[in-house]
Order: structure tokens, then C-alpha cells, then sequence
């Protein structure tokens, strides 16, 4: 039976672990109190038998002298039968008080404590287990409470948009309602904002999304109209529809100002195009709203005229936000459940458990007060939920509740027993290709390699077989990584906004890396035969050009197989990271672009992409030539810094951060050196030994701060593990400073480099280059784990646990037509 402090640790939400009842805190306290207990037991045995013993010889002292006279006498006879009063069992003691107060913070919110009574108030075991007892209790409770507001607040604002969704579908839908003929059926609609000083009224239920339609006769007041505003702040007009939020906006400014209201006069406004709604929504954005059965216009208008138009496309991403917004919003409500459930377990163990130790009857006065607690008596959460499951299915399924609550709590991954026979097989499969190529190749080493036929044939072979190689490694890190990080639970499909239901596991990726490493495999030991026998195959360099297009088809297949959900996240990344900063940066866009700068030398590679389709003798004519690829070499050594430097200066632009142009500062210093570095090997000299020890230097330095100190977080003297971290996942403190000192070997590894460069092309300097590209694939794969617990344990300090989607609309937007 699994105990309840492994069960606690294994259900809880690593984000809030900090909120969570520290049962293991509560244990050692009851510890102690045993601990007394025992003692106190002890030293009663003790005197107990010290007092039996002192009695037995009192009395033998006593009867010696009267042993010879009472010798003749009779015992007198035990009685047959003893009457016995009747047992009555006394009223259990009372021990401890528990005190509700209001918090002074949260008024509507109880502190509770703890006040110990005989014979536990002499006992500072029991007071200090009470003591942690009443913070652990009002912690949790005013975590929950919090949480809850936080909620139903988010509920409320969810309410308003599915309203603003609603009534601007009706309205669309309304004005492309052909009267006439089709053609005249415009695709979009455009809103005229029209911002304004003073007020107008309107009847409430205009709010709530009901009798949506157009202006009539053109008119700028209707029935469903409101104007009230306090003032035009700025250009928060143009921000109306966030572009971060992906629903687009189209602003147009005109000079003129014009009335408000049909019955007044305004001046010439420029007609709206076909399709559009004049609509005036300054007071839903900035102003209060005034609500009274007149429906007349009290001013003119003296601002100006912007439009927005909106149109099915707007509209239909509009509600695939609003609908991801539901599902995490969903979500974290059954994290909060949870966080119910397990702590209201955890109070009811942990003071039982006291009971026991004591043997005193403390836990019934302390439950019947947390069952007055909100953490008990609220049920706010099941409502929410149930509703949240009402208006989801009414909303997105169409009244579908099956299909609703499979959207809302999807299905996890089950252990597939499938994958793992395949893996297996894969696996065996790769190994007796690997040991037939090494035994082909030491074969014809020995019999066939002449006259720099064994040159010839790695030079050939090495760019392709070395790129996919290094590719197939960091896979396997990366599945290494994976499963580290479930292992010491850290939400990495959280943090990488990752799909509950198709991400990739452990198991899976292993899959892929075995099934790709066959195919490999047995092109390096087929193109390995065929290079040796010209006649059987005009062009061998044919077979790892097919190998490396086969992976590409497998990973742009259109196809529902091969996990395509996955591949289409990688695909995706990959068009953000290219196309930087033309998009917002996420988590996984720019931690995929730190495993491109670990790739450069895969990328180099791929400037001899071409020479596999012109022959064996391509490498070494002047088109495939050292001499010609030298540009190509530094434009493919440099994208991947520069793709990373555009992301810095993009998540500059958007969150006006210092150290974003600081991190952007690491990637520039590292285009330097590579620069340096790609200079010295195709003209090397003593000036530009200098120049490249010089960068390399400052940029290796830069990037073993940023790597110790920004992204792991270490090297923190003051903290609570000195030179570490405040917070560590790993419970052997051993291993972040055998970390640090990998890391730092690893990125010294190019100074070992520098005597190599003679050999450039020869079979040694390839594989030299090989093995300093695998030491930089393997220190990826292990920065890797410390930089993604650091991200996690920066969410558990601020309690992120889901997403928060940004939604479509603002918060003070009414869609009112």
C-alpha cells in the first residue's frame, strides 16, 4: 500500500507545490511529539517498576518476623463471585480550542488558530505542531480563496466575450442576408467607431447581446445603440482588437468630425462601403454606461471616424481563441478541485495521525473548524465547472455534451505495448546494421583501399551520414531529456504549450530515433557496397541523397500518421523562427532555435547538398570546390545566431526588457567568432590566430554567464544553497556543480580545435570535427535539463499552472450593433 505522503507527492500540482499542505513539515513536528512520548513513557515504566520493587521489598521486610507464627493458619478462600460496577466511560478531555478571525486582508476570509489547553499546553512539541498546523491550514485556505475570486472573475470575462462572439456572428450573418441577388452579399462588416465626449442611453438589454441588427435607414441611433464616453485615451482605438491576439484590426482615420444622432446635424461623413455597420463603441471602451428607456441623443460628436472591420475569418479565429480559453480555463479548475480534495486529505491524516501518536483525541474539534473553512464549505468550483461545461457544449459542439467533454478533458496517452516491441525491434535492427558497416569498412580497409580510395569515400560520405548522425543524436538527448523531466515532474508540456493528448513521449520518441537509426544504418551499409562495386550502381552518392529526402517526406507528410500533430508543431516553430520577428516569441520558438546554434556544424552540410545529384567526382571539381562553398559556409554558420539575435530584439520590442538586447549581445559576439573561426580555417595566419583567440574567448565567457547565471540560475552566493539556487529539483546538490564544470569543459573544447586546422579535409580532421560537433549536440542536450527546471521553478514561485489564452476582445468591448 502506497503511503499518503508518496501519493501526495505523486497527485499534486508542481506549480503550486508552495501552496500545498507541508505534510512532511506537519510529520516532522508529530515526530518530535512521539519522541516525548516515548520519553515520557519510558521514564513512567521506570518509576513504575522502581515503585513495584520498593514495594515488594517492603513488604518482604514486614513479613519476615511472622513467617514461623503464621505457618498452622489457613489462607482464607477467594470468593466465588466478585460484583463488578458498572463501567462508565468518561467524557473525552477537551485539549484544544480552535478560534476563527476575520482576515484583516481578506474580509470575508476566516484565520483560524489554535489555542492548546491541559495537559498539551506544557508540551512545546504539541504547541509547535498546532502552531504549523493553523499557518499550513490558513495558507491553503486563503490560497484557495484567491484562486477561486481569481476565477470567477476570469468565468465573468469569458461570459462577456461568448457575448461579444455571438452578437457580432448574428450581425455579420444578418447583413449578409441577400435581399436581392447574391453577388451583392458583402464578406465582411465593417464597425465605425465613433468616439465622443458626451452620453447617450440605452436599454440594458442591448448589453447582453439581444435584438442585434443594423442601424436602421443608415441612422446612428437605434434601439441597440449606446454612446457614453469619458474621454478618447490615446490611440487605444487602434489596439480595439489586440494584434497579439491574432484577430486583426484595420484602422481608418478621417479628419472630418460628424453629429451623432440622426435628429441633430453633422457634418459630411464619407459613406461606409458595402457590408458595414456604423457603430459607435467609444463608451463600451472607455466610459460608463448609462442605462434609461430614452433612446435620444443628448450631443454631437466631435472626434474622429475609425473603422473595423470585421469578417468571417476574424470572427471564426476569434472563437478558436475563445475556445482554447475555455479548455485551460476548464483545466485549471480541476487543478483547483484537486487542490481541494488532497489537502482536505492531508489535514484529516496528519491530525489523526496525531491522535495515534499521543493516544489523546485532538482531531475532532480541528475538523469540525476546517469544515467551516472555505476550502471545505465552498462550491464555487463545481459550479463554474458545470457551467463551463453548459455554455461550451451550447456554444462549441452544438449541444454535443460527449463531444464537449472530450474537448474539455482530453484523454491521456496510454502505455502502448506496440511502441515498445517496436523500439526493440528497430533497435536490434540498428545495431546489426552498425556492426555490419564497421566489419564491411575494416574488411575493405584492409583489401580494397588504395591509392585514397578510403579519402575519396569519406569525403564523399561524411557530410551527408555526419548531418543526419548528429540530427538522430539530439533526438535521443532529447528523449533522454523527456524522460528526466517526467521523472522529477516537470510540466514541460506546459511549458512548451504542448497538447495533452499527442505529445511525445518517451516511449515514442524512442520509436522514431530507432526506426530513423535502421534506415541509416542500412543506407550507410548499402551506399558502402555500392561505392566499392562503380559497375552495379552509376552514381552511389545517390543512396544517402534518397536517405536524407525520405526523412524530409516523413516529416512534411500530410498524413495522419507518424505523430503528425507533433511534426506540424516542429514545422510551425521552425516558420517562426525563419521568419523572425515577424512573430510573437514563444517558449518553444526560441528554445528550438538554442538547439539550432548546437547544430552548426549540420548546417555547414548542407552546402554539399547539390553534389549528390552530379556525381561521384562533384567534390572534388571546382563546383563542389573548398573554394566556391566559402560563402555558403558562412551564411549557414551564421543563420542560426542570427535567427536568435532576431528573437531577442523581438521579445525586446514587446516586453521593453534590458535583458533581451543583453542576450541578443551573446548571440552577436558568437557570429564573431564563428566568423573568426571559419577565416582562420580557409586562410590561416598568425594575425587571425590572434583575432579568433580573442573572440572566441570573449564569447565563450559571455556564454558561460549567461549559461550558469541567467538560464540555469545558478551561482547565487547568498542563496539558501550556496552557489546554487534558492529552489533545486534535484536532491544531490553534488550534481549541479559537476554541471556547471561539464558545461564549462565542453564550451573550452574549440581551444582543442586549433590544432587540427592543418588537416582540413583529410579522414582524421573529419572525424575530429565529428566529435567536437557530438560533444556540443551532447552539451545541448544537457543544458537542456537545467535550463527547462529553472522555467519551471520560475512558474511554481508565481503558481502558474495553465495557460492564460489571451481572449479575442477586450474586456470593456460590448458588441452592440
Amino acid at each position: 500500500m502506497v503511503k499518503f505522503s508518496k501519493q501526495l507527492e505523486l497527485q499534486l500540482v508542481p506549480e503550486w507545490r508552495g501552496a500545498f499542505c507541508d505534510y512532511w513539515k506537519l510529520k516532522k513536528h508529530l515526530k518530535r511529539v512521539k519522541e516525548h512520548v516515548l520519553n515520557e513513557c519510558l521514564l513512567l515504566q521506570a518509576a513504575q517498576v522502581y515503585h513495584h520493587i520498593q514495594q515488594d521489598h517492603d513488604h518482604e521486610q514486614q513479613q519476615q518476623p511472622t513467617i514461623s507464627n503464621n505457618k498452622n493458619k489457613k489462607k482464607p478462600a477467594p470468593p466465588l463471585l466478585t460484583r463488578r460496577k458498572p463501567f462508565s466511560s468518561p467524557p473525552p478531555p477537551v485539549l484544544i480550542k480552535v478560534h476563527p478571525h476575520k482576515s484583516s486582508i481578506q474580509g470575508n476570509l476566516k484565520i483560524f488558530e489554535t489555542q492548546v489547553l491541559e495537559p498539551l499546553c506544557n508540551v512545546e512539541g504539541e504547541i509547535a505542531f498546532f502552531k504549523t498546523l493553523d499557518e499550513e491550514l490558513n495558507k491553503v485556505n486563503s490560497f484557495y480563496a484567491s484562486k477561486e475570486d481569481e476565477y470567477m472573475k476570469r468565468m465573468e470575462s469569458l461570459k462577456h466575450q461568448l457575448i461579444n462572439l455571438v452578437g457580432l456572428r448574428r450581425t455579420l450573418e444578418d447583413r449578409q442576408t441577400p435581399s436581392s441577388s447574391p453577388s451583392l452579399v458583402p464578406a465582411s462588416m465593417g464597425l465605425f467607431l465613433l468616439p465622443q465626449k458626451s452620453s447617450m442611453s440605452i436599454p440594458k438589454k442591448s448589453l447582453l447581446g439581444n435584438d442585434i441588427q443594423g442601424a436602421p435607414h443608415g441612422g446612428l441611433c437605434s434601439p441597440t445603440v449606446s454612446c457614453s464616453a469619458d474621454g478618447l485615451i490615446g490611440d487605444e482605438l487602434n489596439t480595439l482588437f489586440d494584434e497579439e491576439k491574432e484577430l486583426g484590426s484595420d484602422t481608418q482615420n478621417h479628419n472630418e468630425s460628424f453629429g451623432a444622432c440622426p435628429l441633430m446635424k453633422k457634418p459630411h461623413v464619407p459613406p461606409p462601403h458595402k457590408g458595414s455597420v456604423v457603430l459607435d463603441m467609444s463608451h463600451f471602451l472607455w466610459g460608463k454606461i448609462s442605462s434609461s428607456n430614452n433612446q435620444s441623443c443628448q450631443s454631437t460628436y466631435t472626434s474622429p471616424q475609425f473603422e473595423v472591420v470585421i469578417s468571417k475569418k476574424k470572427l471564426h479565429h476569434a472563437k478558436k481563441v475563445l475556445r482554447a480559453a475555455f479548455v485551460e480555463f476548464y483545466r485549471g479548475l480541476g487543478l483547483l478541485k484537486s487542490f481541494r480534495s488532497l489537502n482536505m486529505l492531508a489535514f484529516g491524516k496528519i491530525v489523526k495521525k496525531h491522535d495515534k501518536v499521543t493516544q489523546r483525541n485532538a482531531s475532532t474539534p480541528y475538523l469540525k473548524a476546517l469544515e467551516c473553512s472555505r476550502l471545505n464549505n465552498s462550491n464555487k468550483v463545481d459550479q463554474l465547472m458545470d457551467e463551463v461545461e453548459r455554455s461550451f457544449a451550447q456554444y462549441f459542439t452544438k449541444d454535443d455534451q460527449k463531444k464537449a467533454m472530450m474537448l474539455l478533458k482530453p484523454a491521456q496517452q496510454k502505455v502502448c505495448h506496440t511502441t515498445t516491441y517496436f523500439t526493440g525491434l528497430f533497435s536490434g535492427w540498428s545495431i546489426s546494421f552498425l556492426v555490419s558497416f564497421f566489419l564491411m569498412l575494416y574488411m575493405n580497409d584492409a583489401h580494397s583501399f588504395k591509392s585514397g580510395k578510403l579519402s575519396s569515400y569519406v569525403q564523399n560520405s561524411y557530410p551527408m551520414y555526419s548531418m543526419m548522425s548528429l540530427i538522430l543524436l539530439h533526438m535521443y538527448l532529447y528523449g533522454w531529456n523527456v524522460h528526466v523531466w517526467r521523472k522529477v515532474r516537470i510540466n514541460y508540456p506546459f511549458i512548451f504549450e504542448l497538447a495533452p493528448k499527442t505529445e511525445l513521449r518517451t516511449g515514442d520518441i524512442l520509436l522514431v530515433c530507432t526506426s530513423i537509426t535502421t534506415l541509416v544504418a542500412a543506407s550507410m551499409v548499402y551506399h558502402l557496397i555500392f561505392y566499392f562495386h562503380e559497375g552495379t550502381l552509376r552514381n552511389a552518392n545517390t543512396i544517402p541523397f534518397a536517405t536524407f529526402m525520405v526523412c524530409l517526406a516523413f516529416l512534411y507528410c500530410p498524413f495522419n500518421l507518424l505523430h503528425r500533430s507533433s511534426r506540424f508543431f516542429f514545422l510551425k516553430c521552425m516558420k517562426r523562427i525563419i521568419l523572425a520577428p515577424f512573430y510573437k516569441v514563444m517558449m518553444a520558438d526560441f528554445f528550438l532555435a538554442d538547439q539550432l546554434t548546437s547544430q552548426v556544424a549540420t548546417l555547414r552540410q548542407l552546402q554539399y547538398l547539390p553534389c549528390y545529384c552530379l556525381g561521384d567526382q562533384a567534390f572534388s571539381n571546382s563546383i563542389c570546390g573548398q573554394t566556391k562553398l566559402h560563402a555558403f559556409a558562412y551564411l549557414l554558420s551564421f543563420l542560426p545566431y542570427w535567427w536568435r539575435l532576431l528573437q531577442c530584439l523581438r521579445r525586446y520590442h514587446d516586453e521593453r526588457d534590458q535583458m533581451h538586447l543583453a542576450n541578443g549581445g551573446k548571440y552577436l559576439s558568437a557570429m564573431v567568432a564563428m566568423g573568426c573561426r571559419l577565416t582562420f580555417q580557409f586562410y590561416p595566419s598568425k594575425s587571425w590566430l590572434v583575432v579568433l583567440i580573442l573572440s572566441s574567448s570573449v564569447a565563450t565567457m559571455y556564454q558561460l554567464y549567461w549559461d550558469l547565471v541567467v538560464d540555469w540560475g545558478l551561482l547565487q552566493p547568498h542563496s539558501r544553497n550556496p552557489w546554487l539556487r534558492d529552489q533545486l529539483v534535484l536532491t544531490k546538490k553534488s550534481i549541479y556543480f559537476m554541471s556547471m564544470v561539464m558545461n564549462i569543459v565542453f564550451r573550452l573544447a574549440w581551444i582543442v580545435s586549433l590544432t587540427h586546422f592543418h588537416f582540413v579535409g583529410t579522414p582524421d580532421n573529419l572525424l575530429f570535427e565529428f566529435l567536437l560537433a557530438s560533444l556540443e549536440v551532447i552539451r545541448r542536450g544537457h543544458w537542456n535539463f537545467y535550463r527547462l527546471e529553472n522555467e519551471h521553478l520560475n512558474n511554481v514561485g508565481k503558481f502558474r499552472a495553465v495557460k492564460i489564452v489571451p481572449l479575442p476582445f477586450r474586456d470593456d468591448f460590448v458588441a452592440s450593433v
